[in-house]
């Protein structure tokens, strides 16, 4: 056992919920500058990462005192 407490957050959003996308649309409707990258739909694709991350996580870092998943309203 590690003698920290470590905790370990996810920020997770579904990136096929329309509410979601509504808001991401309003938001970037004023914003210049932004690099592609960073406005891909890539980044908000549901690969399963999520899952497999908790899964690794609960089998090789049993240090982890507890899991947060941030979202924006939404559940995984």
């Amino acid at each position: 056992m590690s003698p920290y407490e470590i905790d370990l957050v996810y920020l997770w959003v579904d990136g096929s919920d329309p509410e979601w996308l509504a808001k991401k649309r309003e938001y970037l409707e004023n914003k210049t500058g932004l690099n592609i990258e960073a406005t891909s739909k890539a980044r908000i694709a549901d690969n399963d990462e999520l899952r497999y991350s908790l899964r690794s996580a609960e089998k090789y870092a049993p240090w982890i005192r507890k899991v947060f998943i941030v979202t924006d309203e939404q559940k995984p």
